[in-house]
């Protein structure tokens, strides 16, 4: 599954393949468990997208991303304000 990243969570080398992430939606992390990054792409036009790939236990987590939402990920917590 690929999702939306923060460009500047790309260039400054928060988010690569490999990162243990979190989903968010808001301020309220989506599922029970962190994902990992396996793939980055930024082109140079469009926004970057993280590429996750999902073991058997984390497919159920993956169902709450759901048509509608657009869960971002990132590294330590859904609020903003840390």
């Amino acid at each position: 599954m690929g999702l939306a990243v923060d460009r500047k969570a790309v260039t400054d080398g928060e988010i690569h393949a490999g990162t243990e992430t979190l989903a968010c939606s808001g301020r309220s992390k989506l599922g029970s468990r962190s994902f990992v990054v396996r793939a980055v792409q930024c082109p140079a036009a469009c926004d970057c997208t993280a590429t996750l790939v999902f073991s058997p236990e984390q497919r159920a987590d993956a169902m709450l991303f759901g048509p509608g939402l657009a869960p971002r990920l990132v590294t330590k917590s859904c609020s903003p304000d840390t």
